[in-house]
């Protein structure tokens, strides 16, 4: 079974330091995802694009449950990452 995370973007950083492109990645774009929700579904999807791997997006009936859904395999890991003010 899956395990599930429910995190922000900086507990993600700061669980596994270890993924450098995941952190690199998201230290460019922090600005922009805490500033306007909106850039951080738009980040994020194209952080999906960019790393070209394995992604389900389960759309929801708003951006809240959109972002709540998304689903990141990286470096065979995976992360359920959730907003947080």
């Amino acid at each position: 079974m899956d395990k599930k995370y429910f995190l922000s973007v900086k507990d993600v950083i700061q669980q596994d330091p270890a993924d450098e492109k995941l952190m690199k990645y998201f230290n460019l774009h922090e600005n922009n995802i805490k500033k306007d929700f909106r850039k951080m579904i738009n980040t994020i999807k194209e952080y999906l694009d960019d790393i070209g791997d394995i992604c389900d997006i389960k759309r929801g009936k708003n951006d809240y449950e959109f972002l709540q859904n998304i689903r990141i395999i990286f470096f065979q890991k995976q992360y359920w990452i959730t907003y947080k003010n």
